[in-house]
């Protein structure tokens, strides 16, 4: 039975097409879901429109139909910002909540 792990290290092989890294290096991968039935993989692009998006999803589907024939495979594009993982700690910081240099509480 394909678990959720045996995807991720699929996904491991796809390459988003500019940047040259791994979708899940890159952190572009937010859900993964394994049923019976389906596997489902939510996205999020690293640019909104990307033009290479239908590429990645064939190249996705493709690869995962190699590790399981009886499964459909659904990837989802969402509709959110995407936060680089050499990013991710600077957005993961607490605002503050009085301004340093107003020593004002922030709205």
């Amino acid at each position: 039975m394909i678990t959720k792990e045996d995807v991720l290290e699929v996904l491991k092989t796809v390459y988003d097409p500019e940047i040259f890294q791994s979708i899940v290096a890159l952190n572009m991968v937010k859900t993964i879901d394994v049923s019976p039935k389906l596997i489902h993989i939510d996205l999020v692009l690293t640019t909104p429109m990307c033009p290479m998006a239908p590429f990645m999803i064939d190249e996705i589907k493709i690869k995962i139909e190699q590790i399981t024939t009886d499964k459909k495979v659904e990837v989802v594009i969402l509709d959110e910002l995407w936060i680089p993982p050499w990013k991710k700690k600077d957005s993961e910081q607490k605002i503050p909540k009085k301004s340093k240099i107003q020593n004002q509480e922030l709205k």
